[in-house]
């Protein structure tokens, strides 16, 4: 007998160290090529896990699909999350049952991530951790999830990303008396740079969402400038006309241009950098500008990185250098932020690199060009041919833009 269960024991120890040499081969062959700096961060589905087979079951949180921006939704509250002991800033892993895997991925409460990489976010009120590409492709379909996939976090590194966090969270007054002017309040300014006509595009933070307490002011400025043109980048027709028609609107002039067809719907609101939708949106507010007479005004809501993008590629392709157009970007930061280049530096550079670098990036494309070397009136004319503008209109727009 007892030979025969020292039997038993060798065949099972032979079995055991047999399929973990089978399940370790698998696994360094399942996984894809993939560019330098998503592989860091990514680990494909093993075809060897099967779902809900993870040995932490019971602490997995079940997921759904965020249709709207692309993304899965952790079925786990902010306030859950934060009393577990997580703080903004701080790095996760991210393992799905079916093997995907994410490492190093920040925590923020807004998007603060480079353009394309995972972040994960929530705020105060949240009922759901929300996992996503940070303005890049949809992460629920990237992961191959379903409707029974579950997944685990675990602290990677506290507050590895607390000063990207603090870097970039403008934490910004909307009472007018706390800025030195209207244009600073409002963060309305027109382009410059390269051969741009002065006072030709203007940007501002929204004239006629008052969700910042400053539609009224950019309003009174685009008047000003005389404005005829409107690229409205966040709001659609419908959105408008309940602000126009509500007894406490305040913004006559953009309500005048919207009864004379003068505003132009281009809504950003699909996050993907790269996806068809955004792309179609950027011809739209371009075609605007093609086909009337400015000046012209962009906006969002803050007029900060929506309006941000575009104006990237409308002052690239009049000629400005990256040092012209990263100076009119970050003067966005400087009138909400209070801070310069100068004052803040360390503050200064983190956004340069995590917020406008990657927007420059886009543009140029994934041909390996230095984007601070790069001919960026040629990226910037291919970018918009590659979003479906013709080289007639791409001329015709440059013409509209410059003297």
């Amino acid at each position: 007998m007892k030979k025969l269960l020292k039997t038993s024991v060798c065949v099972l120890l032979v079995l055991c160290l047999c399929c973990a040499v089978i399940l370790s081969g698998c696994q360094s062959q399942g996984v894809p090529s993939l560019p330098s700096e998503v592989s860091e961060t990514r680990n494909a589905p093993d075809p060897t896990q099967s779902e809900n087979n993870d040995a932490d079951q019971e602490n997995a949180l079940s997921v759904s699909h965020n249709t709207s921006y692309g993304g899965v939704k952790l079925s786990m509250s902010y306030a859950d999350f934060v009393a577990l002991g997580y703080a903004y800033g701080d790095s996760v892993d991210i393992r799905f049952s079916n093997g995907f895997t994410l490492h190093d991925v920040p925590f923020f409460d807004s998007y603060y991530a480079k353009v394309g990489t995972p972040m994960l976010l929530s705020r105060s009120g949240m009922s759901m951790l929300y996992l996503f590409n940070c303005f890049g492709e949809d992460l629920w379909e990237e992961a191959g999830l379903g409707l029974q996939s579950t997944a685990t976090v675990s602290l990677a590194e506290s507050g590895k990303y607390s000063s990207v966090q603090q870097a970039r969270e403008l934490n910004y007054s909307n009472d007018r008396s706390q800025y030195a002017s209207d244009e600073i309040f409002a963060n309305f300014r027109s382009l410059s740079g390269g051969k741009l006509k002065p006072n030709t595009v203007y940007r501002s933070s929204s004239p006629c969402d008052n969700e910042i307490g400053r539609a009224s002011y950019a309003d009174t400025l685009m008047k000003a400038a005389g404005v005829k043109c409107v690229v409205n980048l966040t709001d659609d027709m419908a959105s408008v006309s309940d602000y126009v028609s509500a007894s406490d609107y305040n913004s006559p002039y953009y309500a005048a241009l919207y009864e004379d067809d003068k505003v132009y719907f281009a809504l950003l609101t699909d996050l993907n950098y790269g996806s068809e939708s955004f792309k179609s949106s950027v011809v739209i507010g371009m075609k605007a500008i093609v086909q009337n007479d400015g000046p012209y005004l962009i906006h969002c809501i803050e007029g900060k990185d929506r309006t941000g993008f575009i104006c990237v590629v409308l002052e690239s392709l009049a000629g400005a250098s990256y040092e012209e157009i990263v100076a009119d970007y970050m003067t966005s930061y400087e009138n909400y932020g209070g801070f310069t280049k100068e004052s803040d530096p360390d503050r200064y550079a983190i956004i340069v690199e995590y917020a406008f670098d990657p927007m420059v990036a886009v543009m140029v494309g994934s041909n390996g060009a230095d984007i601070k070397t790069a001919d960026l009136s040629a990226c910037a004319a291919a970018y918009l041919k590659s979003c479906g503008m013709s080289d007639a209109d791409i001329q015709a727009l440059q013409t509209k833009l410059t003297a």
